[in-house]
């Protein structure tokens, strides 16, 4: 679900944190989102300009490297800067000065320094330029529009400038610094591209590569980073799967082989993190959420959720996550999902497709993906609430009781659907008016894991 959207093609900067500057102003000349995912379609849409990248090294659902390596194959002269970390000295690899000319890295800017820094580079577009030019590939070349180049630093390559007889020149050489001044001059010439050696835009990307294989290993098994890493490729692994996918007749065994992969890691992350001390890092868990797609939302806070309520072995966990990953799994044949799942407006035969929803998800977990009674449970009744209020068929009765992660799963629905509706909210405000809403549809115990997961002692 995306949070942040650009009105218009004026170059933008991309920022991805979820940490504001302290006062938080208005930051007019960029894109800004605390989804990795966000960030990495907006770097993927070949007709936004971008002015450049100010990047955090702990976006949790699209890893840093794979950010780097897309911008500096889409858009190899586009400068990339790091968001000196906040919360974590998971990456401080990244910080190393050898480590950051390989990968062509600006400096790296704190979190109060980036509204100054953002201001420095404001300066109006000229007419006509608010579109970008594509890459142009020609055989040993590759040509890079001009306007990716306005707010380098440094340059990362030899640029080359082709005649108009097609034999290329040296212009200027990698590293030079500021090199805006001199490459506007070809642009007022009518020059559309500098060119690089197809050679060194290749060795740029082998360099990335390695530094992406090499992350992993520089961390210890039990370091939480590690963890993390590996559930930005579990997520990116289960999003790829499933993005291509618009029906039940399409899923296969390879998505939930990659949902028991997300749980491993997800669980390893819980364990590592002491998530119970670090209230700071539980909230912005939960704030993420807000960023995943819903099936995965309600994954993130059911987890969390259970976790007060000792679903905590390896067993229950994977039981937990398995039912509220694949909960609504169904909806993939619903031509549009109603706005916070409530039937309101449905009629005939799609109302009875919505409300058989449940029965449908579960049957498809038993029947195609085989899996375990509990989850199947659980996902069959995770519309049940105690008053009745829940999503059911006509003439179908409401069980009296119902498993409890098939409640968690529930009232994690019903915590997203909150998030999302009142985003400037604190936890403890949604937490207080989810409590008092949720009291005669969940059960105590299910809401205490709710009020313990929201709100941590510190």
């Amino acid at each position: 679900m995306q949070q942040c959207e650009y009105t218009d093609k004026m170059s933008r900067w991309i920022v991805l944190t979820d940490s504001s500057p302290s006062p938080a102003p208005e930051l007019a000349n960029c894109l800004r989102t605390p989804s990795g995912r966000t960030a990495l379609r907006w770097i993927e849409d070949q007709r936004l300009p971008i002015r450049g990248l100010i990047l955090s090294p702990d976006s949790w659902d699209e890893d840093f490297s794979c950010l780097v390596s897309r911008c500096r194959q889409l858009r190899p002269g586009t400068p990339i800067h790091t968001l000196a970390a906040q919360h974590s000295q998971d990456l401080a690899t990244i910080d190393d000065p050898l480590i950051k000319q390989r990968l062509g890295l600006g400096r790296s800017i704190k979190i109060e320094e980036l509204p100054s820094f953002l201001q420095s580079k404001t300066r109006l577009e000229s007419a006509g330029r608010n579109s970008r030019e594509p890459l142009i590939h020609e055989g040993p070349f590759v040509g890079i529009p001009l306007s990716d180049f306005q707010d380098c630093e440094s340059l990362l390559f030899d640029l080359h400038l082709k005649l108009s007889s097609g034999k290329f020149i040296r212009l200027l050489d990698a590293r030079e610094a500021q090199p805006w001044g001199r490459i506007l001059k070809y642009r007022e010439r009518g020059v559309t591209h500098l060119y690089i050696a197809r050679e060194a835009y290749e060795r740029s990307l082998t360099a990335i590569r390695l530094f992406q294989e090499t992350i992993p290993e520089s961390l210890s098994s039990g370091d939480s980073a590690w963890s993390e890493i590996q559930i930005a490729h579990s997520l990116r692994a289960i999003s790829g799967l499933m993005s291509d996918q618009r029906s039940l007749e399409q899923i296969d065994s390879n998505v939930w082989e990659k949902c028991h992969e997300l749980l491993y890691f997800f669980g390893r992350a819980l364990a590592e993190r002491k998530i119970e001390q670090d209230s700071n890092q539980l909230q912005r868990w939960l704030r993420r959420s807000l960023f995943l797609d819903h099936s995965l939302s309600v994954f993130l806070i059911s987890i969390l959720i259970g976790r007060p309520l000792q679903f905590t072995s390896e067993e229950n966990l994977l039981a937990l996550g398995s039912a509220a990953l694949f909960h609504d799994i169904s909806l993939l044949d619903f031509e549009r999902i109603p706005e916070q799942e409530k039937p309101e407006g449905l009629v005939g035969k799609t109302l009875e497709k919505f409300l058989t929803h449940p029965d449908d998800s579960a049957r498809f977990l038993e029947e195609r993906l085989g899996a375990p009674a509990i989850v199947i449970q659980a996902v069959q009744h995770h519309h049940w609430r105690y008053d009745g209020s829940g999503i059911l068929r006509q003439g179908k009765r409401n069980p009296v009781f119902v498993p409890r992660m098939a409640e968690i799963i529930g009232l994690a629905e019903e915590c997203s659907h909150a998030l999302i509706r009142q985003p400037n909210l604190s936890l403890q405000e949604i937490t207080a008016s989810l409590s008092q809403e949720m009291s005669s549809k969940f059960s105590p115990e299910v809401l205490s894991g709710m009020r313990a997961c929201f709100t941590p002692s510190v």
